[in-house]
């Protein structure tokens, strides 16, 4: 017979055997793993100091290979072990600690990639170890520079940037850095444009940005990062950027009125939580920070800029809201409110007797309300804006083909609340439901696939006939029955407030009012019943049918 080469002996109960030749390596890679955290914690710990230090390449590539060369090999080793039914001791505790120390360098860009807007010490670190392969790039890709006092302009053309834009942003960053505070930074500012697809417009001592007019703001960011610190509440972050952009206020508050008034404006102090802000929509995000720079340019014109700046360089979103109670006297929504009014009565068109009256201010309050608490919303809101409660609108959605022609025939014209319900076995599985969505803010939105269509249907009861306006906004393509007639058909890509008027007659009693609205992803409409002039109706009631 053959000699066979026998296996090691192991006793299962006790888990001694023989050692492999080879578990003396174990402590190989968690030598190697530790130099290159020490080397990358070194690195990372300095740029936190020194807010204009860039670590050479080499620098940050080298310990980063060393972690993860040490976290392969110590896995290699411990799955060795398993294979030999060693004892596992070592090498799990080896693999756990280079795990570990690993993590901390892992877990930031697990973080910026799950949150890309995040600003933080995870988000720090990432900049820190990204920076030098950027700016390397950056520098590759924009070969003309030019130089200033504070400044090194990186661009694609000499003649990006000229001799007058230099002194403007010079200037500029000047005076935001008096006000701010912000001391004399120790090295020139980099500044590359025009660039794309970078993370961050400001990055430690570097500016990225895609336009010029997106320095000046920048800027300011900059003089934050240098002096008082960021604030993890993006509404005083992006609004003190462009409220101290060099434009004057009459500008930027009138740039807020003309999102206010298309009634798609979302409230200022709902966004104020961090998971709130990174959910919102691109477009939302872009008109709420156009609207913050109005919002704290009035705080700042109001009160002195050195109490505001002391909202920065604070850690949580409960420091600062507490902060600003403690130097306003009164909490985010309420001055939201304040500044809303003050904009609608400076900056409208309106007499001002009627300034408070304008629907897209009611809208707005309805929203700061509604959004935190549906009951918190005040009744006299929805009257004042003609507009029903959204619990109170009956939805069916999403129908295609002939089940959505069948519920078009059949609810136009109701004659009372007993007949609706007594066609409810018309229809196959969908039924009727109250509406309710996250928030209460006067928009019906649908969700719906291509070739489907979505319906709301409510009662509206006046005490007498009366001639009346209805005003419509949708997002897709809407038709809206009145009394089982056809009096608006349209489309629109937004759900602008009052975008359409109609005017209407209603009967004394019951007014059955049903919208079919159409289209692909997420559609919308808003409707508001009004008396001619605009203002609101009274001795009416919206009431649902079910």
């Amino acid at each position: 017979m053959t000699d066979r080469r026998s296996l090691p002996k192991v006793d299962f109960e006790s888990g001694e055997g023989e050692a492999s030749p080879i578990r003396k390596f174990h402590l190989l890679p968690l030598i190697i793993g530790v130099l290159g955290f020490a080397a990358l914690y070194s690195i990372v710990g300095y740029s936190f100091s020194n807010k204009f230090w860039e670590p050479p390449l080499y620098a940050v590539l080298i310990p980063e290979i060393l972690i993860y060369m040490a976290l392969a090999g110590s896995l290699l080793l411990l799955i060795w072990d398993i294979i030999r039914r060693d004892d596992l001791g070592i090498g799990i505790i080896t693999f756990g600690i280079i795990f570990y120390l690993s993590l901390i360098f892992i877990l930031p860009y697990i973080a910026i990639w799950a949150d890309p807007d995040r600003r933080d010490s995870l988000a720090e670190i990432v900049t820190v170890l990204r920076q030098p392969l950027t700016e390397r790039r950056l520098q590759n890709e924009l070969p003309n520079v030019k130089a200033s006092d504070h400044f090194i302009f990186f661009t694609d053309s000499p003649t990006r940037i000229t001799a007058e834009r230099m002194e403007r942003l010079e200037e500029l960053f000047m005076e935001v850095s008096k006000l701010l505070g912000t001391p004399s930074p120790s090295d020139r500012i980099k500044i590359y444009l025009p660039v794309r697809e970078v993370r961050f417009g400001v990055n430690r001592g570097s500016i990225y940005a895609e336009s010029y007019d997106e320095i000046p703001r920048y800027l300011v960011h900059m003089a934050l990062y240098l002096g008082p610190g960021y604030t993890p509440v993006q509404i005083l972050y992006e609004g003190i950027g462009r409220a101290l952009d060099g434009r004057k206020a009459d500008q930027i508050h009138m740039e807020a009125r003309e999102i206010l008034e298309t009634g798609l404006a979302p409230p200022l102090s709902h966004l104020i939580p961090y998971r709130r802000w990174h959910h919102a929509s691109a477009e939302e995000l872009e008109w709420a920070k156009k609207l913050s720079g109005s919002f704290i340019r009035y705080l700042i014109d109001r009160y002195d800029i050195s109490s505001f700046k002391s909202l920065f360089g604070r850690a949580t979103e409960s420091t600062v809201k507490k902060r600003f109670k403690r130097l306003y006297g009164t909490d985010f929504r309420s001055y939201e409110k304040r500044w809303l009014t003050f904009i609608a009565t400076k900056y409208c068109d309106v007499s001002p007797d009627r300034a408070t009256d304008q629907p897209w201010l009611n809208l707005q309050l309805l929203k700061i309300d509604g959004y935190e608490n549906r009951k918190e919303v005040q009744p006299q809101i929805y009257l004042d804006l003609g507009m029903p409660p959204e619990e109170k609108w009956a939805t069916l959605s999403p129908l295609s083909g002939e089940e959505a022609d069948e519920v078009e025939r059949d609810f136009a014209k109701p004659a009372s609340t007993m007949e609706f319900h007594s066609r409810f076995g018309r229809l196959r599985e969908t039924r009727w439901r109250r509406h309710k969505d996250r928030y209460e803010d006067g928009f019906i939105t649908f969700k719906m696939k291509r070739g489907q269509s979505g319906y709301a249907f409510l009662f509206l009861l006046s005490r007498n006939e009366r001639d009346s306006m209805l005003r419509f906004g949708c997002k897709g393509k809407a038709k809206i029955y009145l009394n089982g007639d056809l009096i608006l058909q349209t489309a629109g890509k937004t759900a602008r407030l009052d975008s359409e008027s109609v005017p209407i007659r209603l009967h004394s009693g019951e007014n059955p009012i049903l919208v079919r609205i159409s289209g692909e992803g997420e559609v919308s409409f808003i409707l508001r019943i009004t008396a001619p002039d605009g203002t609101g109706l009274e001795g009416v009631e919206f009431r649902s049918p079910i």
